[in-house]
């Protein structure tokens, strides 16, 4: 037959004869039947490609000797099968009222259906043949024939659902059916059988095409919404959204059936790779919209390594598939499938618990869908029974997610605004920092070359200096440590920055001073202050000896919890240290006392000094060598 030679899928009913057809376990249906899924009785036939076995002329013994396999769960499933299959079941009806029922093979990218119905009556005797014809003559014996090719939509019955694959059947009201398929598919051979009474299926359709209409009215807003702000906007997020989106609609127009019913059903090229291709360029999109939408390039790392690895491999399998290579780019589909599920929840998971806004909304956004995907992967490749239960809930998780990810792009662009806002507040605060710092250094200049007028203004500058150095150490005296902390605190409170002060003493330096002598006690303080300036490294650090053993350093800027890393490290290191005097060792530890705060209104120089002394005195009563904070 012509039709044969067309790469796509027939479905045929027929007559089998009681001699040579013991049936299986049958489905049964009862005058309150609606609808049911063919889930007993089945089995199927691998049509070999050289086999010649023209199905309107094969007689019902030749059918019944071909190698049958019981099909041990429904639905048939196959995979990535290439090629026709047979299935035959039965069906017995039982006092039905009405004769007018419809079978869908609820796989859409089957290629074409044709078939034929055979049936007998309670006292009818079954035929040896299958029959051209619509009835043949006698009392009993009827052969119902029926086409649903990928013709164009204008010729299919008006009475059917024009998207693949509805079949219409004429049964009996009171007897048995036998029922044969002839399914062609040239990627995925998937077959869950249902049927349906004519009226229960009319009303299926008109339910099924209002929710489809609402699904893709929710999918071409969204996409039209965001090209504009793509227009406007110039973000390649929403550039990529709107590519993901376009190529939602492409896998929902193949798995609704509704692109092989209305837009493509003469192009065969597209039918030939229908399902593949649109699947795979729907993973291809997504994860490149992760890459881009998560600004994986800036973060690099596996995340990235992944998010690259993945797109390399579906664009390798859309080249292998569009290349002709039969099944091994469908396989590599298949597993990439799943593989794409795992890597895209890996990834947004991992990089919300870094503290990724824009992941954490990706992840809610796509925690269905992916479940969702992946349960339907699970199907089709068999490791579940594949029902349309799962394409409905992969429906589900389009909608939500593509309504999820527009707010989750405004969400970032907003966010993104209100960081740009902040950086720019932050750079007027640094302008108006330094423009403070030039005028203070202009004054501060202008005063030294006034005093350089005179060699007595010269003079009183030279001691001044003098003054203002401890002879010993080289760090600043008690007076000048008073000066400038006057001024470091005039200058924190009027900008609101934080001051710390940190107060130093060498522990048991009376001992020192007694077993060493006062010239060694000197050295010992030497090297303390040493240590204390190099650690002091900023501009504005001031390190001074307030007296004695003691020491005193301001850290203008500073927190209290940055104040004691400084003190830490300063207390390790005279520990880790050793002042060698007259070929002596002597080992030091020091005792450290931290403040730190934002002067306020109601605060005061004397309290800073007062919380500093009481953490110092806290230090040495909790055994010395530490840092306390008051």
């Amino acid at each position: 037959m012509k039709s044969l030679l067309h790469p796509l899928m027939f479905v045929v009913l027929t007559a089998m004869s009681v001699c040579g057809f013991c049936a299986p376990p049958h489905t049964v249906v009862t005058p309150t039947t609606q609808s049911l899924n063919i889930q007993t009785g089945i089995e199927y036939w691998e049509h070999p490609a050289d086999a010649a076995m023209p199905f309107g002329s094969a007689s019902v013994s030749e059918l019944d000797n071909l190698p049958w396999k019981s099909l041990k769960r429904a639905p048939l499933n196959l995979g990535n099968y290439q090629g026709a299959v047979w299935v035959r079941f039965q069906i017995s009806t039982q006092h039905i009222a009405s004769p007018h029922w419809v079978l869908r093979v609820n796989w859409p990218t089957l290629s074409e259906a044709e078939h034929r119905v055979f049936y007998k009556t309670a006292t009818g005797e079954p035929t040896n043949h299958l029959f051209q014809a619509d009835s043949i003559q006698g009392d009993s014996i009827k052969v119902h024939s029926a086409h649903a090719h990928s013709e164009p939509r204008q010729t299919r019955p008006a009475q059917l659902d024009p998207t693949p694959h509805a079949l219409s059947l004429t049964l009996p009201t009171n007897g048995q059916a036998y029922i044969y398929l002839r399914l062609v598919s040239g990627e995925k051979l998937i077959a869950p059988l249902t049927l349906y009474r004519a009226d229960a299926h009319h009303q299926w359709v008109l339910k099924r095409n209002l929710l489809l209409g609402l699904f893709f009215g929710v999918l071409i807003s969204m996409l039209g919404y965001n090209f504009s702000l793509y227009i406007f906007l110039r973000d390649n997020s929403y550039g990529v959204y709107c590519l993901y989106v376009a190529t939602i609609i492409f896998y929902s127009l193949t798995m609704s059936g509704i692109g092989q019913a209305y837009l493509w059903h003469n192009n065969s090229t597209i039918n030939a790779h229908t399902y593949g291709l649109s699947s795979s360029l729907g993973f291809l999109a997504a994860a490149c919209f992760i890459r881009t939408f998560l600004e994986l390039p800036k973060r690099g790392g596996w995340t990235l390594w992944l998010a690259n690895l993945s797109i390399a491999a579906w664009v390798i399998t859309i080249t292998l598939m569009l290349s002709g290579l039969g099944k091994l780019p469908q396989h590599l589909a298949d597993f990439m499938g799943i593989a794409s599920c795992l890597i895209g929840i890996t990834v947004t998971v991992y990089l919300w618990i870094q503290g990724s806004i824009s992941a954490k909304y990706l992840t809610i956004a796509w925690a269905m869908l992916i479940v969702s995907t992946f349960i339907l992967m699970m199907g089709i490749t068999g490791i579940i029974p594949y029902g349309n239960w799962v394409t409905v809930l992969q429906y589900s998780g389009f909608a939500i997610e593509v309504v999820l990810l527009s707010m989750a792009l405004a969400e970032r662009i907003n966010r993104e605004k209100k960081q740009r806002i902040a950086a720019q507040t932050k750079v007027l605060e640094v302008e108006r920092q330094a423009k403070i710092d030039l005028t203070q250094t202009i004054e501060e200049k202008t005063q030294a070359l006034k005093q350089a007028l005179g060699s007595l203004e010269k003079a009183n500058a030279e001691l001044s200096t003098l003054s203002q150095t401890d002879a010993l150490t080289q760090l600043a005296n008690r007076r000048h440590f008073d000066n400038t902390f006057e001024q470091e605190y005039k200058r924190a409170k009027r900008q609101h920055h934080p001051l710390s002060l940190i107060m130093v003493d060498i522990d048991h330096f009376k001992h020192i001073n007694d077993q060493y002598g006062h010239q060694a006690g000197d050295e010992c303080l030497k090297m303390v202050g040493q240590i204390l300036k190099t650690h002091a490294a900023r501009a504005e650090d001031f390190p001074a000896r307030y007296g004695g053993e003691e020491f005193c350093i301001l850290l203008p800027g500073l927190t209290q919890a940055e104040a004691q890393d400084v003190a830490e490290s300063m207390r390790i290191n005279v520990e880790d240290s050793t002042c060698l005097y007259q070929g002596k060792a002597i080992n030091l530890t020091i005792s450290l006392g931290i403040y730190g705060e934002v002067p306020g209104e109601t605060g005061s120089i004397q309290a800073i000094l007062k919380h500093a002394d009481q953490a110092l005195y806290q230090a040495k009563t909790n055994g010395r060598n530490r840092t306390e904070i008051y």
